[in-house]
C-alpha cells in the first residue's frame, strides 16, 4: 500500500514478475511494462490512497494466492474524493526466493 500511496511507479513495478499484470474491473489488462511507464502519474495526479486488509493466504510450492479487501480513495483535480471498496485477488510466484505478483485482479464491491 505504501508504494501505491506514494505513486512511485519504479517501486510498484518491482513487486511484479516480468510478465505480471493488473486485471482491473471494467478496464483492459495493464502489463508490468505499462505499469512501469504510467502508474505514478495517475496515482499522484488523482491523490490515490489504498488500504488492504488480507483475509487469506494459500501457498503451494512456488505459487500463492492472497485474498483481501481494499478501501481506496481518489480525488481528481477539481473533483470530490471518490471512495470504493474492492475485493482483491493476488496470484504470486516465487522466483529466486522472492515473492512477486503475477496477477492482481480486483472488482468493486461498494
Amino acid at each position: 500500500a505504501e508504494a501505491l500511496n506514494s505513486g512511485n511507479s519504479k517501486v510498484i513495478g518491482g513487486f511484479y514478475t516480468n510478465d505480471g499484470a493488473i486485471l482491473p474491473n471494467g478496464h483492459n489488462a495493464i502489463s508490468k511494462k505499462q505499469l512501469d511507464a504510467n502508474s505514478g502519474e495517475f496515482l499522484k495526479k488523482n491523490k490515490f490512497r489504498i488500504d488492504f486488509k488480507i483475509s487469506s493466504i494459500s501457498i503451494t510450492g512456488d505459487s500463492a494466492i492472497v485474498e483481501s479487501t481494499a478501501t481506496t480513495s481518489t480525488s481528481a483535480p477539481g473533483s470530490q474524493p471518490v471512495e470504493k471498496t474492492t475485493r482483491d485477488l493476488f496470484a504470486l510466484r516465487k522466483a529466486e526466493a522472492v515473492w512477486k505478483i503475477y496477477r492482481y485482479i480486483f472488482n468493486t464491491s461498494k
